[in-house]
């Protein structure tokens, strides 16, 4: 169940948009496959039942769609592609976890959460190179 983030889930109100003038950042194209609300207690040997939980409801509904993400210093913005519309955008403190699927390694997943929400959200994105992914973790 894909979920558009802002405000109270992690992401950012539509008038904190990063400065990206002067930033340094990295961009990346990816497939967004989905995210789900897990409890913010969640432990890392969870993470592959997430990524099957996430890729079965992409199955069912609306599917993954193709971003742009882009990593700069203190922010993570997810963009659509080609609009450079934004899906959501985070701030580096919120995202946690960031695993590269031991068992699928062109999947990449993180946790965004907020210290006193008692949810999380797990995103879940697909690259096309393996090696983009195993990257992507230490950029966080």
């Amino acid at each position: 169940m894909s979920r558009k983030s802002r405000g109270g889930d992690g992401g950012l109100s539509p008038g904190e948009p990063p400065s990206e003038a002067g930033a340094k950042c990295r961009r990346f194209s990816l497939q967004l496959v989905g995210s789900v609300a897990v409890h913010r207690f969640t432990t890392a040997p969870m993470l592959p039942w997430l990524v099957a939980e996430v890729r079965r409801q992409s199955g069912r509904g609306a599917g993954s769609r193709r971003v742009a993400l882009q990593v700069s210093q203190g922010w993570l913005r997810c963009a659509e592609h080609g609009s450079h519309t934004p899906v959501f955008i985070h701030r580096a403190q919120q995202v946690h976890w960031p695993r590269q699927h031991r068992a699928e390694p062109n999947y990449f997943t993180y946790l965004s959460s907020n210290r006193t929400a008692e949810l999380s959200l797990c995103f879940v994105f697909r690259a096309s190179d393996h090696t983009l992914v195993s990257f992507l973790p230490a950029l966080f």
